[in-house]
């Protein structure tokens, strides 16, 4: 719930200065967890997705079908992940430089600059490399169970289209989730209440 105005407007600058900090030291948390994530996706997607396709000539028919079946959608569910986790990052990292403008420009000295400066803000840097990761194991994962479904005739040949198409409505989940979610910057929404008032608090 917003503030009304007389309470806001009775802060001090030190008072707004305190809260964006409180929230700063919020956000720096947010982006350690994220970045941990993220750490932990990189390497785990590949191997996660491809390692069961190297043991299923192996398995028995019935657990062919189960896992070419339920691979494909797991490709959706790890990249909405590492789109989520990449999308928070890159708000919370905005975030963080507005606040550092904000600070500085009260303080009228540049006291915190790291993300406010960095010569790649504006850009869709956060968490993109997971993100290809993650797209790349998907692609190959979707051709790789195309490919084994027939060498090894886990299916009927008179399913064959219609996995087939399967295969095809899945990538085209991963194509448009990857659409939407590329090139995404953050756009504030929420003011700061760091802005100095006519009467110089």
């Amino acid at each position: 719930m917003r503030q009304p105005r007389h309470l806001h407007n009775s802060l001090s600058s030190k008072d707004r200065i305190d809260i964006c900090l409180s929230e700063y030291a919020v956000l720096y948390s947010l982006v350690t967890y994220r970045l941990n994530a993220l750490d932990v996706l990189i390497p785990a997607a590949p191997g996660a997705l491809l390692l069961p396709l190297g043991v299923i000539g192996s398995a028995p028919a019935s657990i062919q079908v189960v896992t070419m079946t339920g691979l494909p959608l797991s490709t959706i569910w790890l990249l909405a992940a590492a789109m989520n986790h990449a999308r928070s990052l890159t708000d919370a990292v905005e975030r963080i430089a507005l606040i550092e403008e904000a600070v500085n420009a009260a303080a009228r000295a540049e006291l915190i600059a790291f993300q406010s400066t960095h010569p790649s803000r504006g850009q869709t840097r956060t968490g993109k490399v997971t993100v290809e990761v993650v797209k790349g194991a998907a692609a190959v994962l979707l051709a790789g169970c195309l490919y084994l479904t027939q060498e090894f005739a886990a299916l009927p040949a008179y399913l064959m289209p219609a996995y087939a198409v399967y295969i095809a409505v899945v990538a085209g989940a991963l194509i448009y989730m990857y659409w939407r979610g590329h090139g995404y910057l953050y756009r504030p929404v929420s003011p700061l209440p760091i802005h100095r008032q006519p009467d110089g608090r």
